[in-house]
């Protein structure tokens, strides 16, 4: 029970980043960063080292998780409060 507490907290304190000004630029320049490391792989992925290609998916993955974490903290509020009922 904690740990769901402890997990909506950290919810509804994402939620309150999403819903700021601060938090829509910042979702804005990660989606900016993320159109970048795509247009670069599918313009250069023939130039690319492997190590390149690794670090630029990496970066990818990161970005979409944080985005992901960011915009769907308002469901993931939702689903907390149903489990703690």
């Amino acid at each position: 029970m904690d740990e769901i507490k402890d997990s909506l907290d950290k919810a509804k304190a994402i939620l309150v980043v999403k819903q700021s000004e601060g938090g829509q630029i910042l979702l804005d320049a990660l989606k900016s960063d993320l159109n970048g490391i795509v247009a670069t792989l599918i313009n250069e992925y023939g130039k690319l080292s492997h190590i390149e290609l690794i670090s630029l998916i990496s970066h990818l993955k990161a970005k979409r998780e944080l985005i992901d974490k960011i915009e769907y903290s308002e469901k993931e509020v939702e689903i907390l409060k149903e489990e703690l009922k």
